[in-house]
């Protein structure tokens, strides 16, 4: 996890990765798979600053 990411940009630049990366013309299944492999960062680490991280990225897929 950088520091000077904020969970917004996180957030942009995992699902614009799902979309265009994976070639994936859903932008709902995109959010989705972003959230899914934050979900799965969250339960991976035991650092509360990561989890509060990862949360609150998920907080702003939401939000798109």
């Amino acid at each position: 996890m950088n520091a000077n990411v904020t969970p917004i940009e996180k957030a942009h630049y995992l699902t614009e990765q799902f979309m265009y990366a994976l070639n994936l013309r859903d932008w709902e299944k995109a959010k989705n798979c972003a959230i899914y492999l934050c979900h799965n960062n969250v339960r991976e680490t035991l650092d509360v600053d990561k989890i509060k991280f990862w949360k609150s990225v998920v907080a702003e897929i939401e939000k798109l």
